[in-house]
């Protein structure tokens, strides 16, 4: 029906504008975050992370100093 079709037509426009506008911004956003983070350092996002485990992960990823940047660190067994 017309209605169906305006519907589908209207969510996949949506999902493609939305997709694309993400892409555009995220990495504008992210750069302005760690400006953020340079310029006030708040406690809460410079503290010590423990990210939960999951059943077989092989790798577990730390923060720097600054909790700017996460690097692969092998886990031992």
């Amino acid at each position: 029906s017309d209605e169906l079709d305006a519907v589908l037509a209207t969510a996949a426009l949506t999902i493609v504008l939305s997709v694309l506008l993400h892409g555009m911004s995220a990495g504008p956003g992210a750069a302005r975050y760690v400006r953020w983070i340079r310029r006030t350092r708040p406690e809460v996002e410079l503290a010590e992370s423990m990210e939960p485990r999951g059943r077989g992960m092989a790798m577990m990823m730390t923060h720097d100093a600054a909790g700017l940047a996460q690097t692969p660190k092998s886990e031992s067994p």
